[in-house]
């Protein structure tokens, strides 16, 4: 019994489940639940927009699975971006140029560009502050 766990090798947590609760380690790979909760009590215009979310679900999902020897993934087709390539292209030179620093302000949730050297003695001149900070001497 030892030997099949191992040739199903799914991690040393499984393999100890295994041994000492073998129904324990059967109910880890149950298959999910088709379960549906009940529609009584529902108006016909819920149930009728259920069903369409249902079945926009399978549409959208279900139907656009492909099969990969790593598993399932799902097919992702029109894509609509929210830039245009001419913004993707300059937040990617931004992110990539090393002469500046990209940070999230303070407040108000805006996206501050600082050039490297700047944002470097800001930080070394707050932390050389002796109101807030000290120096904790080597030991």
């Amino acid at each position: 019994m030892i030997g099949i766990f191992a040739t199903y090798n799914c991690g040393i947590f499984s393999a100890i489940v295994a041994l000492t609760n073998p129904k324990a380690f059967k109910n880890m790979f149950k298959p999910k639940s088709t379960w549906m909760p009940p529609t009584r009590g529902l108006s016909q215009e819920a149930k009728k927009a259920s069903a369409n979310i249902l079945n926009y679900t399978h549409k959208t999902t279900v139907d656009n699975l492909e099969k990969n020897p790593n598993g399932d993934f799902l097919r992702v087709h029109d894509i609509k971006y929210n830039l245009t390539r001419a913004e993707i292209t300059a937040l990617r030179e931004l992110r990539n140029n090393k002469n500046i620093i990209i940070k999230p302000a303070d407040k108000g949730g805006a996206i501050v560009l600082m050039d490297k050297e700047k944002y470097m003695q800001v930080g070394l001149r707050q932390l050389t502050n002796p109101k807030y900070y000290r120096e904790i001497p080597h030991t």
